[in-house]
């Protein structure tokens, strides 16, 4: 790579290799630039190279080397000299960047000549992660060689010892780690209070140990809900803490930290406490590494730690169970594999009438010494050698005579003994002993042979019981065959009454057309003829009187009035404009006609219906002159919206205006005398629909208007009711 300057001026001469070499350093993603050895002065640099440097590029060339390299400018230009004379051609610097960061790289430089120019050609690789690396991996060894003899050393301790490999364990990381102090706070049972269990300082720190117990766990709600997740907690400043750390902050400032760590001891996945590791002299920050290596000697110290409280209740727990055997009142009793007692509670006495002492060394097989009976002898054996056999535990319930000085032999009774056997194996899962337990359960038999009778009797009682359910099922199966023919009977009354009602009904609307035929044919007929004769009187009558003249005009205009009124009464009765004009047309007719008559403001909007049967049409027909009657003579109304729809249920017909409204329980009720009439029409509407099977639902409120919907169902207008 290196040449000799006049080599590098050779290269120079042909011609068009300077565009080779301006490609290759432009356009190369390598870091180069050209110094002037002499100077050190930057004479060209690559876009590469402004990128990593943070500098544009004619800022770039006005630095010299010397104002990058944290070298001292002389050994700097030695070392340019060096690269020029070609006596080194490979450096590691730091250099800075325009953030003022400081980088390792490393640089390749080569003399060359440019434009008859004597340069250093130097080509420049970002090293930094990788010297970071090497040296991250050199602690790592040594740390891990540390961490490996503490880890060690706890494997040896005796749980007595482990207080103080711990308090050995923290000055070893710490003074390695170079903390001021490292320690160990455990969270209390419940988890609402932390005490420093274990302090370790460096020389000239004071020691707080004795000062920090009893501290409440709710004061470090933001440091626990960090740890409680598995999380290391690192603080170079406490000027950079959060919002929600202010109680830490303020704890913290006042014990005169400056930056500290602390990482989760979790077993089986419960926080049981925090390892801290503290500067109090000037902030610090941790690296990766240091990180690692502390969350691993926090593991450590926490199965330590652990180990003794495991150990320690476990021997604890062998003193309580020693003590709870020797005071049962239950036998227990320990045999070897060759089935001779090993050892014998004191409650054996109770049932071998023998103390421990005599027990012990006896064969298993020996029956008597328990006071055993043949009879029984044969069944404890069986269960001992199935036991031993299947290597699992066996139960047997066995009578012996209850033998006792104070009570005669004649009224001694049968005792009743629950007796387990278990097999006790080794760590290599061979059967080692078995164990033996027997507990006094004649309270318990006799009370189970009670119960039994008892239980026997019960199902005596619940046979004559089942017996007697039975005839009064019999019973309730007859009244239930009678309500259901009484209920058919109901139903077929209630059908012939609606067919009434609707015979009825047809009867009205047969008479009302009789009556309208009767009145539009003959009586209007006939007042016509009164009205054409009284003007023919008044046409040839000589002059009369002026009196007898004015007469005449009144009556000629009561009589047209009479004609026009008895027209309309004909027309309500029987609404021809159902058969001429269809339903939709026959309704819209209606609203007109009460507009054209009043002074409310009536919307009329409908849909496109299939034929209807007659009496539907003539149900929604009165429905809806009912409802625009009720609101033009007891609502008030200005404004009323009718409205014919077609839905999945049926066909409804709906009639809102805003009038006074009123309150619909009163329909079933008391109603003002000034609503009886309307409360007739609305009852009136009702049955009609329910003829037809449909339904009529009122919504109103005082002061909030009406709002009828009235729906045949589509039953009723496919098979109408004859």
């Amino acid at each position: 790579m290196a040449c000799t300057a006049s080599q590098a001026q050779a290269v120079d001469s042909p011609p068009g290799i300077e565009s080779v070499y301006r490609a290759m350093f432009e356009k190369n993603l390598a870091i180069k630039w050209l110094v002037d050895p002499q100077t050190g002065a930057i004479v060209d640099a690559n876009p590469a190279a402004c990128k990593f440097y943070g500098y544009p590029k004619q800022v770039l060339l006005s630095m010299r080397v010397t104002d990058i390299n944290v070298l001292p400018p002389k050994e700097v230009h030695d070392r340019m000299a060096n690269a020029w004379a070609e006596r080194e051609g490979y450096f590691v610097f730091k250099h800075r960047l325009a953030s003022g960061e400081i980088r390792d790289v490393e640089v390749y430089a080569s003399p060359i000549v440019v434009r008859g120019r004597q340069l250093l050609y130097s080509i420049i690789h970002d090293i930094t992660s990788r010297r970071q690396a090497e040296d991250d991996l050199r602690f790592r060894l040594e740390l891990g060689k540390v961490l490996g003899e503490i880890a060690t050393n706890f494997v040896a301790t005796a749980p007595l010892e482990i207080h103080q490999g711990v308090m050995q364990a923290l000055q070893v990381i710490g003074a390695f780690l170079k903390m001021d102090r490292t320690y160990i706070f455990r969270l209390s049972a419940g988890g609402s209070i932390m005490n420093r269990t274990h302090e370790w300082c460096a020389d000239g720190i004071e020691p707080c140990q004795t000062l920090l117990q009893g501290l409440p766990v709710a004061s470090f709600s933001w440091l626990m809900e960090r740890l409680g997740q598995a999380d290391a907690v690192s603080v170079v400043s406490l000027a950079g803490l959060p919002t929600v750390a202010a109680n830490e902050r303020a704890i913290w400032q006042a014990a005169g930290i400056r930056s500290l760590v602390c990482m989760p001891m979790i077993y089986a996945g419960t926080l049981i406490g925090l390892v801290g590791f503290e500067s109090v002299q000037t902030e610090r920050h941790w690296s990766r590494g240091e990180i690692d290596a502390l969350k691993m000697i926090a593991q450590v110290l926490t199965i330590a730690l652990e180990r003794e409280r495991i150990e320690t209740a476990m021997w604890r727990r062998e003193q309580e169970l020693e003590l709870l055997v020797e005071q049962s009142p239950d036998m227990i009793a320990r045999f070897d594999r060759n089935l001779h007692c090993v050892y014998a509670n004191p409650a054996i006495t109770t049932f071998a009438h023998t103390v421990p002492q005599e027990l012990i060394g006896k064969s298993l097989s020996d029956l008597g010494v328990l006071g055993i009976p043949e009879g029984a002898a044969a069944t404890w054996d069986a269960a001992v050698q199935q036991s031993l056999e299947t290597r699992q535990p066996r139960t047997v319930t066995l009578s012996m005579p209850f033998a006792s000085a104070l009570i005669p032999a004649q009224e001694q009774q049968s005792q009743w003994l629950h007796i387990r056997m278990a097999p006790v194996f080794d760590v290599k899962g061979k059967t080692e002993s078995i164990l033996v337990m027997a507990r006094d359960v004649t309270e318990l038999e006799q009370t189970r042979q009670e119960l039994e009778q008892l239980n026997r009797t019960l199902e005596q009682r619940v046979v004559e019981r089942t017996s007697q359910l039975e005839a009064a099922k019999r019973r309730l199966e007859l009244e239930i065959a009678d309500h259901e023919r009484d209920k058919a009977e109901l139903l077929a009354s209630r059908t012939r009454l609606r067919c009434l009602a609707q015979q009825v009904v047809a009867a009205q609307e047969e008479e009302r057309s009789r009556i309208s035929r009767v009145l539009h044919d003959e009586v209007t007929q006939d007042l016509l003829g009164i009205t054409m004769t009284l003007t023919w009187m008044q046409n040839e009558l000589p002059a009369v009187k002026k009196e007898v003249r004015q007469r005449l005009d009144e009556v000629v205009s009561l009589a047209e009035t009479t004609t026009e009124r008895i027209r309309l009464l004909a027309h309500d009765l029987r609404p021809t404009a159902l058969d001429t004009l269809g339903l939709r047309r026959a309704l819209a007719s209606v609203c007109r006609t009460y507009a054209s008559h009043t002074s409310i403001a009536i919307r009329y909007d409908d849909v496109e219906l299939e034929k209807l049967p007659s009496a539907v049409n003539l149900c929604l027909y009165r429905a809806l002159q009912e409802g625009l009657t009720n609101a033009v003579k007891h609502a008030g109304a200005t404004h009323i919206w009718v409205e014919l729809r077609s839905s999945p249920a049926g066909v409804s017909l709906s009639v809102k205006d805003d009038g006074r409204g009123f309150d619909p329980a009163n329909l079933s009720g008391r109603m003002p005398v000034r609503e009886i009439s309307w409360g007739v029409g609305l009852r009136g509407m009702r049955e009609r629909f329910e003829l037809l099977g449909g339904t009529l639902t009122i919504h109103s409120s005082p002061c909030k208007g009406t709002h009828l919907v009235g729906t045949v169902p589509w039953s009723a207008i496919k098979e109408p009711s004859t």
